[in-house]
């Protein structure tokens, strides 16, 4: 299950920042004129937080003590 979490977190965050970067490649040089990059950017955000969360209690712990 963990491993399944893990890749579904890696494909959350890999579109995520897909998203973002469109986001991005899509303002204007006069500043922001039109709702176009907020299509792209919002969804990219959200994606990588829910990414991020999934992928947080998934990770190894180190065991206690040296």
């Amino acid at each position: 299950m963990r491993t399944a979490l893990r890749i579904l977190a890696g494909v959350l965050l890999a579109l995520g920042v897909l998203l973002c970067m469109i986001g991005l490649s899509t303002l204007p040089d006069g500043g922001l004129m039109f709702a176009l990059p907020y299509v792209f950017l919002m969804p990219g955000l959200l994606l990588c937080a829910v990414g991020g969360l999934i992928l947080f209690p998934t990770r190894n712990r180190p065991a206690d003590g040296p």
